[in-house]
């Protein structure tokens, strides 16, 4: 299953924390990412794979936080969220998902909070793509 990106910036105020945009309901795979803290869309889409592939093997049963250490390449999920996840500077964010209701649902509760954006990631030819973040990966997918 191919997951859904949709990316977002602050329209003009901060996050006024973190939990607005985690204590929610959700029926499918849904995780938010601070969109200045990943690479690529292609960062993304590997992690959302390995964690899909992983999953039954690992001790973790979440398969969003097994995708947060993966795509931060952090071994400790609290070591993940702070390198990937929302923190009080976050200006734009990228929400990944496997279910529409989810987003709309989403939105919905952030009271208009947030901007749809078109491209959150910098230029992302092969050569742009940060070697070292998936050596990281590698390293979680190790320690698992």
């Amino acid at each position: 299953m191919q997951p859904e990106l949709k990316s977002f910036k602050l329209a003009g105020r901060q996050i006024p924390s973190p939990e607005t945009f985690v204590k929610r309901n959700h029926t499918g795979f849904f995780c938010i990412l601070d969109s200045n803290r990943v690479v690529s869309r292609e960062q993304i889409l590997i992690s959302f794979h390995r964690a899909e592939r992983l999953q039954s093997q690992s001790r973790i049963r979440l398969k969003e936080s097994l995708f947060m250490m993966l795509v931060a390449g952090e071994p400790q999920i609290s070591n993940a969220i702070v390198s990937a996840g929302i923190g009080p500077d976050t200006r734009g964010i990228t929400v990944v998902y496997d279910n529409e209701s989810d987003l709309m649902a989403f939105m919905q509760s952030t009271g208009g909070l947030l901007e749809p954006v078109n491209e959150p990631f910098p230029d992302e030819t092969p050569e742009n793509l940060v070697p070292h973040m998936f050596k990281k990966m590698i390293r979680v997918q190790l320690s698992l």
